[in-house]
């Protein structure tokens, strides 16, 4: 699983702003290099929250009081 990969991934886009941007504007590019399903990649690259929550085992907006 590569649930690890998609913590690293998010955890940058929140830190690094120029990963950010080339997460926005070059998705596939950003994430080469990331051990990453096809469906996380599809997912990540959409900007598919909901289905990059699943895919680490989490619900949606679990723990935010929402």
């Amino acid at each position: 699983m590569s649930r690890q990969a998609l913590e690293e991934v998010l955890a940058r886009a929140l830190e690094d702003d120029s990963f950010r941007e080339r997460l926005l504007a070059a998705p596939e590019e950003a994430l080469h290099g990331y051990d990453l399903s096809v469906e996380e990649l599809q997912a990540l690259i959409a900007g598919d929250l909901r289905s990059v929550l699943l895919a680490m085992g989490r619900e949606e907006g679990s723990g935010h009081g929402t």
